[in-house]
């Protein structure tokens, strides 16, 4: 299974600086389409001063960029996903699939940034290529409504946010959010853990805002 170059670009090196803590919170965050809107998701531990600071830095052209975004929906308890939107988006064509039907078995990449590194730049606009890793779903967990993915991959610092991915017959498809590794004291088993790509599109559609673009409540 290969990864698609549109799925590479819709996938950022995001950090947000929290209030009263000197150094910023660095982590991945992804675009996807939902009802004809655009929105940028990651862990919510990533950007946790969010509404307080609503605005990230995404590492573009070679550079720090501040934006401000938009806060769509914030889970709520174990349901570690922020949603946003970028009212100045630097990617506007983000069409990968999202699907939450991933099973027991199959085999994911995920994406992202570790310890701030990435594999070179594409594109005009200079967007740093994530590193892929590459697993087995080894659990399908879901108690307390909340559907955890366990995969056979080291989660490393950078990871959280990003895309966790699969290919159905219909191609590579979105299935879930980084947010963590599973710990064992302080030692990191080879076990990440994501959360269902579902529970952002609950909180999308939860929202008030999900409304095609041109159109206003």
């Amino acid at each position: 299974m290969s990864i698609h170059g549109d799925l590479i670009s819709q996938v950022l090196h995001i950090r947000h600086h929290i209030t009263g803590h000197q150094e910023p919170v660095r982590g991945t965050a992804f675009f996807f389409n939902r009802n004809y809107r655009q929105y940028f998701v990651t862990a919510l531990h990533v950007v946790p001063d969010i509404y307080t600071n609503p605005t990230i830095e995404v590492f573009l052209d070679n550079k720090w960029n501040s934006l401000r975004v938009n806060v769509i929906s914030l889970g709520v308890g174990a349901i570690d996903i922020a949603v946003l939107e970028l009212p100045n988006s630097p990617q506007s064509n983000a069409n990968s699939m999202v699907k939450s039907d991933i099973q027991y078995g199959d085999h994911i990449h995920f994406l992202g940034f570790p310890y701030g590194l990435s594999g070179g730049t594409v594109g005009t606009t200079v967007f740093p290529i994530p590193f892929v890793k590459t697993g087995i779903i080894s659990g399908v967990v879901e108690e307390s409504g909340v559907r955890r993915l366990f995969f056979d991959g080291y989660n490393n610092p950078g990871f959280s946010g990003g895309p966790l991915a699969y290919m159905t017959s219909s191609g590579l498809a979105v299935a879930g959010v980084v947010t963590s590794a599973f710990m064992v004291g302080t030692e990191n088993t080879g076990i990440g853990v994501a959360l269902s790509i579902a529970h952002a599109i609950d909180l999308i559609d939860q929202s008030a805002v999900a409304i095609p673009p041109g159109r206003h409540s």
